[in-house]
């Protein structure tokens, strides 16, 4: 549908793409594509072993985040140390941010991934300005998505906004990545009034 809405400011922040028009990867036989130098496990060129690519300019599994950069990078600079036994890169779930007024936040499946990879899993998603938190702030606006999977009880996404989206979208990335269940999540004494306890209504 359409949506108008008023703004002092529009900006477009559509991303970034690969910096890598002048590096002649051609002659280095460097394969490539719009997304970024072609990688294999080992953030290695596919088609010169000697090239190593992470961050911005490879066609990586992660975001175009700087933490991630970090992460590919120890792999990349192990690997040209040592060779001779080589680092696979792994991926942890990935939170991002978008610093809007509220926060935007999101780490995992969207519902239509974890569709098409074939999760049985519950939805649960509400508009929820009445909570104390959005309250006390006097702030309008505050929704969540979680998904859970039915079988194991683990958080496989989590989608927020609120004023602090961007910090508590970490509890979830915690949660995912260490593999705690969404019922441990709701026996956890935080304290209170934080936008962190209000996860206990999110799952």
């Amino acid at each position: 549908k359409s949506i108008s809405i008023d703004a002092a400011l529009v900006v477009n922040a559509a991303g970034r793409i690969p910096s890598i028009d002048e590096l002649d990867l051609e002659l280095g036989r460097v394969a490539f594509s719009k997304k970024g130098i072609s990688i294999n496990r080992y953030l290695q060129s596919t088609t010169n072993q000697s090239v190593y690519a992470c961050g911005d300019v490879s066609n990586s599994e992660g975001l175009p985040l700087s933490p991630l950069t970090s992460l590919e990078a120890k792999i990349v600079s192990a690997n040209l140390l040592n060779p001779n036994k080589p680092e696979k890169v792994g991926y942890p779930p990935q939170a991002s941010a978008v610093f809007t007024l509220p926060n935007l936040a999101m780490v995992g499946l969207l519902e239509e991934e974890a569709k098409e990879q074939g999760f049985d899993f519950t939805v649960k998603q509400n508009k929820v300005p009445s909570w104390f938190n959005a309250k006390r702030v006097n702030e309008s606006f505050y929704a969540f998505k979680t998904l859970v999977d039915n079988k194991t009880g683990l958080i496989l996404g989590a989608h927020l906004l609120s004023p602090e989206a961007s910090e508590v979208i970490n509890i979830f990335t915690l949660a995912m990545t260490e593999k705690i269940p969404a019922k441990n999540l709701k026996n956890l004494i935080f304290a209170y009034p934080t936008w962190g306890n209000d996860i206990k209504g999110m799952v």
